[in-house]
C-alpha cells in the first residue's frame, strides 16, 4: 500500500508563503536598479577606447574631469554613491547617471581603492571619521604623480564594515527627523537592499525584545510567531514599489521602505518603554483617554510618519501623493487591522515546562478541540442538568447558574468555584446549582459556557422551579465590551457573544419569573435596562461607560467578585444591603489605586425587593437555629 502524503502543517505553509512574498517584493523592488547598472557594466567592459583619453585631478571641493577640450566639475556633495566594478569605478549622481574611471586609468588595483576609499570619504558615505588625506602639492620624489595631482595614503581598515554602519546611522539619524514630522531630502538615506535587511532586522530585534519583556526570561523563542512578525515588510515593499513606478522612479521602491523602516525603530523603542513602564506597574493608566493613547497611540504615530514620509520623498502633485498614502494605507495598515500579529503569538513564549510538566501548554490550550472534549461536551451537559434536584415541595427553592465565560484567564473559573460554594453553604442551592465554564483544565468535566448551553440550561432551570415560589441567581462573569456583549470566549473555538437582548429572550422563553441577575464584566450596565421589570434584581459590577477590574490568570477574584461575594454576602443574607457594602469597598479600592471609578449599578424590581426580604428572614433564622 502506498503511504499517502502528509500534507505540510499551516503555519510551515505561512512562513514560507510570507518568506517567498518579502523576497520577490525586494527584488521586484531593487531590479530596476540593479537592471541599470547591469547595462552599466556590459557597455563598459571595453570603456578605455569607447570613453577615450581622460584626467581626472582631485581638488578641495571636488573631482575636475579634463577630455579633450573638455573640462567639468564634479562637487564633493553632488556625489551620491560610488561603485566599484572590475571594468570600472562609477561616480553616481543620480540612480542611473554617473561619471565613469576605467580600470585602465589606474596604475594598480591598490590604486583603484585608494581612490574609491578617498572618494567615499570626501562624500560622507563612509560615515566615520577616516585616516585619509589629500596633500595638493607638487611631488617631485614620486615618478607617477604629476603637479596638481592628488596622492593619498592611510586607507582606514575594515572599509566596508565601517561604510555599512555608516551608512546606517546616516539612515537612522534621517528617520528620526521624519519621526519628529521634520522634512528631510530623498538624498539623506543610504539606499541599498542591504540597508533594507538591517532595518528588518532591528525592527524583529525590537519585536522579540517587547514580546521578551511581555513573557519574562522562563520562555523559549516560538518560530511560529515570525510569518506574523514578518507580515508587515513584504507589503510595505509591494506598496512603496507600486508607489515607485507611479512616480516612475525606481528607486523609490528602496527608498520609500528604507525611510519609513528608520523613522519606525524610534516608535518601536517608545512602545517597549511604554509597555515596560505599564507592566512592571511604573506607569499608571487611570484615566481612559490615558488607556486609548497607550494602546493606539503607538500605531497611529507609525501611520501618520509613514504619510509624513510618503509626502516628503514623492514629488507628484498634493493629490496625487495623498493618493499614494491611500494606497499605502490599503495595501500595508487595512491587512495589519485584519490579520492581528497574535495569530500564531509572540515571537517568544511562556515554557511549558515551568508550568505543567505532563503536557505543553500548547496541548492545554487545544483541550477543548480534542476528540475526548468533543464528544464528551454534549454528555458532560447532559449529565449536569440531570443532577439537578427538584423542587422541595412547599419551600421556596433558590437555585444557581453561573457563566464563567472566558477561557484565557483562570481568575473568572476560581472565582465562580468559590461563589458556587458559598451559595450551596449559605443559601441552600446544594443540588440546585450547576456552573458552565470557558477554561482549558475543566474541558473535560464541567460544560463549556456558551449561548447554547446556557439557554438550555435555563430553559431545564424553568421546568424544575415552581414559578411562583423559586428564584433564580443567575451569576455572569468575564470580560466585557463597549457595546455591552458580554464574553464568551474558549479558543480554538468560535462562539457567538451574549448580548441583553438574548439573554432576555433566554430568561423569558424559560418561565422562570424571580430573577436575580448578577454580571461581572467591563461595561456590565448596559445589561440592566433590557433585562428589568419589576420581578428582577439585576447588578452590575460598572456602569456602561467604564470598565471593572481585577483580570487575570494571577487573580483569585475580580474587584466585585471579591468585594460582593466574598466579602459582603459573608456578612448578610440581603442581596441589596451587600449591594451597598461592596460598592462602598469597591470605591474605596479603586481610589487608592488611583483606577477610574467602574462605578457598580443595581435595579431592584419592587416585588422582587418584597420576595427577597421573606427569603432573608427565613435565612437568618435558619442560621440562628
Amino acid at each position: 500500500m502506498l503511504a499517502r502524503k502528509q500534507p505540510a502543517p499551516a503555519p510551515q505553509l505561512a512562513l514560507l508563503a510570507l518568506v517567498a512574498m518579502f523576497a520577490l517584493c525586494v527584488l521586484l523592488g531593487a531590479w530596476p536598479s540593479v537592471k541599470a547598472r547591469l547595462h552599466l557594466r556590459r557597455a563598459l567592459s571595453d570603456a578605455g577606447p569607447v570613453l577615450g583619453p581622460q584626467r581626472l585631478d582631485v581638488e578641495p571641493g571636488g573631482l575636475h574631469l579634463t577630455q579633450g577640450s573638455l573640462e567639468s566639475h564634479l562637487g564633493w556633495d553632488a556625489i551620491r554613491a560610488v561603485e566599484d566594478s572590475p571594468a570600472a569605478v562609477l561616480l553616481f549622481v543620480d540612480h542611473a547617471a554617473f561619471v565613469a574611471m576605467p580600470a585602465s586609468a589606474f596604475a594598480s588595483a591598490a590604486e583603484r581603492e585608494e581612490f574609491v576609499r578617498l572618494v567615499r570619504a570626501r562624500t560622507g558615505q563612509a560615515g566615520i571619521p577616516t585616516q585619509l588625506e589629500l596633500e595638493l602639492e607638487p611631488t617631485a620624489a614620486s615618478g607617477s604623480a604629476r603637479p596638481g595631482e592628488a596622492t593619498v595614503t592611510a586607507a582606514p581598515r575594515f572599509a566596508a564594515l565601517t561604510g555599512f554602519l555608516g551608512a546606517l546611522a546616516s539612515n537612522l539619524r534621517a528617520g528620526a527627523k521624519l519621526v519628529r514630522f521634520r522634512a528631510v531630502e530623498p538624498e539623506a538615506f543610504s539606499v541599498s537592499v542591504e540597508q533594507l535587511i538591517a532595518l528588518i532586522g532591528i525592527d524583529l530585534l525590537l519585536t522579540f525584545l517587547g514580546d521578551f519583556i511581555a513573557v519574562g526570561r522562563h520562555g523559549s523563542i516560538n518560530l511560529l510567531g515570525l510569518p506574523g512578525a514578518l507580515f508587515r515588510f513584504p507589503l510595505l515593499v509591494l506598496a512603496c514599489y507600486v508607489v515607485a513606478r507611479r512616480e516612475r522612479n525606481p528607486r523609490l521602491a528602496l527608498l520609500a521602505p528604507i525611510a519609513v523602516l528608520a523613522a519606525a525603530q524610534y516608535i518601536s523603542i517608545a512602545s517597549i518603554l511604554l509597555y515596560a513602564a505599564n507592566h512592571w506597574g511604573w506607569l499608571k493608566l487611570s484615566l481612559h483617554p490615558a488607556r486609548i493613547a497607550y494602546y493606539w497611540g503607538p500605531y497611529i504615530w507609525w501611520l501618520l510618519v509613514t504619510a509624513f514620509a510618503v509626502l516628503c520623498l514623492t514629488r507628484r502633485t498634493l493629490p496625487g501623493r495623498l493618493g499614494h498614502v491611500a494606497l499605502i494605507a490599503v495595501l500595508v495598515f487595512l491587512p495589519q487591522w485584519l490579520v492581528p500579529r497574535t495569530s500564531n503569538g509572540p515571537l517568544w513564549v511562556e515554557d511549558a515546562s515551568e508550568e505543567d510538566s505532563d503536557r505543553s501548554e500548547r496541548a492545554r490550550w487545544y483541550a477543548v478541540a480534542s476528540e475526548e472534549a468533543f464528544y464528551a461536551q454534549p454528555e458532560i451537559l447532559r449529565r449536569s442538568l440531570e443532577a439537578l434536584a427538584p423542587r422541595r415541595p412547599g419551600v421556596e427553592n433558590l437555585y444557581f447558574v453561573g457563566v464563567a465565560g472566558y477561557a484565557h484567564e483562570d481568575v473568572f473559573r476560581k472565582e465562580l468555584s468559590v461563589i458556587r460554594d458559598l451559595f450551596d453553604r449559605r443559601f441552600a442551592t446544594a443540588g440546585r446549582s450547576i456552573s458552565l465554564i470557558n477554561n482549558p483544565d475543566t474541558a473535560l468535566q464541567s460544560p463549556i459556557a456558551t449561548v447554547t448551553s446556557l439557554q438550555r440550561t435555563l430553559a431545564h432551570v424553568g421546568k424544575l422551579m415552581n414559578r411562583d415560589e423559586d428564584v433564580l441567581v443567575l451569576y455572569l462573569t468575564s470580560h466585557g465590551s463597549e457595546d455591552h456583549r458580554f464574553a464568551l470566549d474558549f479558543w480554538p473555538l468560535r462562539l457567538r457573544d451574549l448580548d441583553p437582548p438574548a439573554l432576555r429572550q433566554m430568561l423569558d422563553a424559560s418561565g422562570i419569573r424571580w430573577r436575580v441577575i448578577v454580571v461581572s464584566a467591563c461595561y456590565s450596565g448596559g445589561f440592566i435596562d433590557p433585562l428589568k421589570n419589576d420581578e428582577t434584581l439585576v447588578i452590575t459590577a460598572a456602569d456602561p461607560h467604564h470598565t471593572s477590574f481585577g483580570c487575570g490568570s494571577e487573580s483569585n477574584f475580580t474587584y466585585f467578585g471579591k468585594a460582593y461575594f466574598d466579602e459582603a454576602l459573608r456578612r448578610t443574607h440581603s442581596f441589596i444591603e451587600a449591594f451597598g457594602i461592596a460598592r462602598t469597598t469597591i470605591e474605596t479600592r479603586e481610589r487608592a489605586e488611583g483606577k477610574t471609578p467602574s462605578n457598580p449599578q443595581m435595579f431592584v424590581g419592587p416585588e422582587i425587593a418584597r420576595k427577597l426580604r421573606a427569603l432573608e428572614h427565613k435565612w437568618e433564622h435558619a442560621d440562628r437555629s
